[in-house]
């Protein structure tokens, strides 16, 4: 049974930031939580070993409700996300990446949903923004709302919930466990379907976060750690996956995101140069997609003239046509 929902204005939240290098970023995103109209909070810095001096960051912002923890090695962000929630001593929690940043009002939004919200809640997310590096453009992704029980939704593969939307009852990750470091990339998704069996999820219907992309490295766009994960994932979740949507349902799940993946290894295969696996890519994001459309061609043209750099600006140029139509990928 979760906590009672009544005084929840008094209620402690423990925000959760996991951090390597990225100084500048992280400035942004203290900021944001630190401008929240919503006071009563426990900030934890979790640097996970970075080479960088995290700590001097810290310093600056003369906070006494920021908590800075140190990793003595790196062991990725759901790691770092762990530690927070296993030092918090918040009765809600919420997570922040490094790269992203908060609207004044999200916390204060989401603690009154928690407060008018039945007892078998655990968790409130928000709709987000998207913003390129370097641009002024904030993008509104297509909404696509599920609420309720939303677990045999997140096995069909709908996700529309990032981690930095969520506002979580702490007494969830006593009940269902946390993050898992032994997956590659998708922990999010499996704490999301793990905590979705158990308790309802509700969303609030304003944007709230500005989720970040640009040319620093993330694991949305490393390839080999999606599909690693992928695997892994699909593999702790068999049962459930054909359990839900039948047959062969770990192969529909599979389906839904393997087209990027394919599009992330195509584009780094022929910025390698590397002709037979850029072919050989290309076939299978082709093949899987049921054929790629005039901008996908496009991009594989100038990613192959230009590199990286190539590929930075198209993403960039296509991320500003989407927010002159105001639309998604």
């Amino acid at each position: 049974m979760l906590s009672n929902k009544s005084l929840f204005m008094e209620d402690l939240v423990s925000v959760i930031i996991p951090t390597y290098n990225r100084k500048d970023l992280l400035k942004r995103a203290l900021n944001s939580v630190l401008n929240q109209t919503y006071e009563n909070m426990e900030i934890l810095v979790i640097d996970d070993a970075s080479s960088e001096d995290i700590e001097s960051v810290i310093k600056e912002f003369e906070d006494n409700r920021i908590r800075y923890i140190q990793h003595s090695n790196n062991r990725g962000a759901p790691a770092a996300r762990n530690t927070g929630i296993k030092k918090s001593t918040g009765e809600y929690i919420a997570f922040l990446d490094s790269d992203d940043q908060w609207m004044p009002a999200k916390i204060e939004i989401q603690m009154e949903a928690m407060k008018q919200s039945s007892s078998d809640t655990g968790v409130i997310y928000c709709s987000n923004y998207s913003k390129y590096e370097e641009t002024s453009c904030l993008r509104e992704p297509k909404l696509d709302i599920r609420e309720g029980n939303i677990y045999q939704d997140l096995l069909s593969g709908w996700m529309g919930i990032l981690t930095s939307m969520i506002l979580v009852d702490s007494d969830c990750f006593e009940s269902v466990g946390y993050f898992d470091i032994d997956l590659p990339s998708f922990q999010e998704y499996d704490l999301l379907v793990r905590m979705s069996k158990k308790y309802n999820v509700r969303h609030v219907p304003h944007r709230l976060v500005i989720s970040h992309t640009g040319d620093f490295e993330q694991i949305s766009t490393n390839h080999s750690k999606r599909l690693a994960g992928l695997n892994s994932f699909t593999s702790k979740h068999q049962k459930a996956l054909i359990e839900t949507n039948g047959k062969g349902g770990v192969e529909k799940f599979r389906m839904t995101r393997l087209p990027y993946i394919y599009q992330l290894k195509s584009l780094e295969n022929i910025q390698n140069k590397s002709v037979l696996k850029s072919i050989t890519s290309i076939y299978t994001w082709h093949r899987i997609r049921s054929g790629l459309r005039l901008r996908h061609y496009v991009l594989i043209f100038i990613v192959a003239l230009g590199g990286q750099r190539g590929r930075s600006f198209v993403q960039k140029l296509w991320f500003l046509y989407l927010c002159s139509r105001n639309d998604t990928l």
